[in-house]
């Protein structure tokens, strides 16, 4: 093959490497391809993704669930508690009053502890809850 048959092969190629490359996912993209890799159990990469749109997008109307997933992820899957805390402190400093708050607070509150011991606490929760009506 000579060489310019090697250029009508190779700068195409490139061109169209370089240019499609350089598309930027909307956030409504990234949130989507989160959700699915963490599906799919492939926990690193989908909170690598809610990180990028936490970067990427700071006023997102995803920014709130992003975040709150990054804990649930380092917690939850990952086991990475340090990380975990980081994300559910940053979320309640700055959505105190969202719908997950309680959530966050809650998985604050047992990071680390055993499925088991959670389910025991929310057992007893509910428990006492029902001797206080």
């Amino acid at each position: 093959m000579g060489r310019r048959a090697i250029k009508f092969i190779i700068f195409p190629v490139a061109f169209l490497l370089f240019f499609s490359c350089g598309k930027k996912m909307t956030e409504r993209e990234i949130f989507d391809k989160a959700q699915k890799l963490q599906s799919e159990n492939k926990f690193k990469k989908s909170a690598k993704l809610y990180e990028k749109l936490l970067k990427d997008y700071p006023e997102s109307k995803h920014y709130p669930s992003s975040l709150f997933m990054l804990g649930f992820l380092y917690a939850n899957n990952i086991k990475d508690y340090d990380k975990a805390r980081k994300y559910y402190e940053e979320f309640l400093k700055k959505f105190p009053n969202h719908e997950l708050a309680d959530d966050v607070e809650f998985e604050l509150k047992n990071l680390g502890k055993p499925i088991s011991e959670i389910d025991n606490l929310i057992k007893e929760t509910e428990r006492n809850q029902k001797n206080k009506k």
